[in-house]
């Protein structure tokens, strides 16, 4: 009895459109949470298809822009599109933010009941995150719901907490800090 048969696995192959859209999906959650760079052979390896069979959809995802080859010496290796992105635009891009109304008003009771003269002080009361809250504050100071008044962040208005997101002026809080401290008087600068 040889141990050709068990050592050796045969995977069925399938020509229909079904179990070529399953590939694509398997072969696309694998890019979406591979984070080093990748060739066909560790696809097939992980997933359990076919390096032939993984041509035609290494090919779309490069033409989806979501993978991009990096090296061809002695084979293609990859890595997701988006991988090499800055701590800038992991961190600021507002685009990828959906800002709740309902979370948006629990800061704005939070900045009319307390007087908060940072960021801090206030994700520690409402118990969220400092970028989180900075976040927030930010596209609420670009509705104009809060400013900052002597240097405590202050209610102007809950009325369009609605808007929240739709237009954000990134940087908006730094401007607003040095406009604060233009109109101290002079001995108190």
């Amino acid at each position: 009895m040889g141990t050709e048969g068990t050592t050796k696995q045969d995977h069925p192959t399938c020509s229909s459109p079904q179990l070529a859209d399953k590939a694509e999906i398997l072969v696309r959650n694998f890019v979406s949470q591979y984070r080093r760079p990748f060739s066909a052979e560790t696809i097939a390896i992980y997933t359990g298809i076919s390096t032939k069979r993984l041509k035609p959809i290494i090919d779309r995802l490069i033409a989806d822009q979501q993978i991009k080859v990096v090296s061809i010496d002695p084979e293609q290796i990859y890595v997701k599109a988006n991988r090499y992105m800055g701590i800038y635009e992991k961190t600021h891009d507002h685009n990828r933010w959906n800002f709740d109304p309902d979370k948006a008003m629990i800061l704005l009771k939070e900045v009319e009941a307390n007087k908060h003269r940072n960021v801090r002080t206030i994700s520690k009361a409402i118990g969220k995150s400092r970028q989180w809250v900075y976040v927030y504050l930010e596209a609420l100071a670009s509705i104009g719901a809060i400013e900052k008044v002597d240097g405590c962040y202050k209610l102007i208005t809950k009325d369009f907490v609605w808007a929240i997101g739709t237009n954000i002026k990134k940087g908006i809080l730094a401007s607003k800090k040095s406009d604060s401290l233009i109109c101290l008087p002079l001995n108190q600068v």
